[in-house]
């Protein structure tokens, strides 16, 4: 597994497997997304408050994770505020089981404990929990969380 940072020319690859992760989920495709998601990707990628990965296994594009950073106003639970938000995680079906988002999941966590944010909250479909409660996540009122 090799992985390597997001860039503008990865769009059309986060366009695709976005799309993919939303039909695996259930959702039915009944309008094109296309342009909103371009557009979307496009924003983030060069944000410094983003961060997405992308695993490749044998030069192909296999997995996709990506990290927000945001600030919350401080509390006692988070003096700082800083919190992480993990999204678009996804990894193409013939590639499940084989440690793609656990290898992601574990880049995200090193960034975010050296941006030292305290919190990572994402939202698990059933078939994920699994993955994000190995790595030290619980859940915690519709989301899954994991304290620094």
């Amino acid at each position: 597994m090799n992985f390597r940072l997001a860039k503008i020319n990865d769009i059309n690859t986060l366009v695709k497997f976005r799309k993919q992760q939303l039909i695996d989920e259930g959702q039915i495709p009944n309008i094109n997304i296309d342009t909103e998601l371009h557009d979307y990707f496009s924003s983030i990628i060069e944000s410094e408050n983003s961060i997405i990965y992308i695993m490749t296994k044998n030069e192909k594009d296999v997995a996709v994770g990506g990290v927000y950073f945001l600030r919350y106003p401080p509390s006692f639970k988070n003096a700082t505020g800083q919190t992480a938000y993990v999204h678009s995680m996804y990894t193409v079906a013939e590639y499940r089981g084989q440690g793609m988002a656990s290898g992601i999941l574990a880049l995200i966590i090193d960034e975010v404990k050296k941006r030292n944010c305290k919190a990572i909250r994402l939202q698990a479909t059933e078939y994920g929990k699994p993955v994000y409660k190995k790595a030290g996540f619980v859940e915690s009122d519709g989301h899954m969380i994991m304290r620094l």
